[in-house]
């Protein structure tokens, strides 16, 4: 069971910029379901792998503002979420990898609240951070790959 989005613009727009900061492939496949979906009626049990494997090379193609665009449009549309309203669904089907959080809050755990001009996206780990805790000076990226380089 999924609930329906009612947050605030700046939800919106914190959810809309974890989705453009995905990587492609993640935007690849969220793309290609979205597609799949439409074939299929809009019937969630229903699958058609060669239409997927044909969406998938489609998207493979497009830039990643334009799957961004997309799946945020789509995602907009259906309007799901998970229940406590915590993460936006951006696929059709609801999958638990398939989602981004309504905030932008730096994912090392300092809390700091992200903005334009304080998030960094590391595209090792896929997560948001601010740029006290993603030190560029060192070359390693964000601070969980510091931690893991220095054991």
């Amino acid at each position: 069971m999924t609930w329906e989005w009612s947050h605030s613009p700046e939800a919106y727009a914190a959810a809309q910029t974890h989705v453009e900061n995905k990587p492609k492939e993640w935007l690849d496949v969220v793309y290609a379901e979205w597609q799949v979906y439409h074939h299929c009626n809009q019937d969630q049990n229903d699958f058609d792998q060669a239409k997927y494997e044909e969406a998938l090379a489609e998207a493979k193609e497009l830039p990643d503002s334009t799957l961004a665009e997309y799946i945020w449009e789509q995602m907009s549309e259906q309007a799901n979420c998970s229940n406590g309203g915590h993460n936006a669904y951006c696929c059709p089907y609801g999958c638990g990898c398939h989602y981004v959080p309504f905030h932008l809050k730096c994912e090392n755990g300092c809390e700091e609240e992200l903005n334009s001009e304080n998030a960094i996206f590391c595209t090792e780990c896929n997560e948001c951070f601010c740029d006290s805790c993603y030190d560029t000076s060192k070359g390693d990226g964000c601070r969980c790959h510091q931690l893991e380089n220095e054991e």
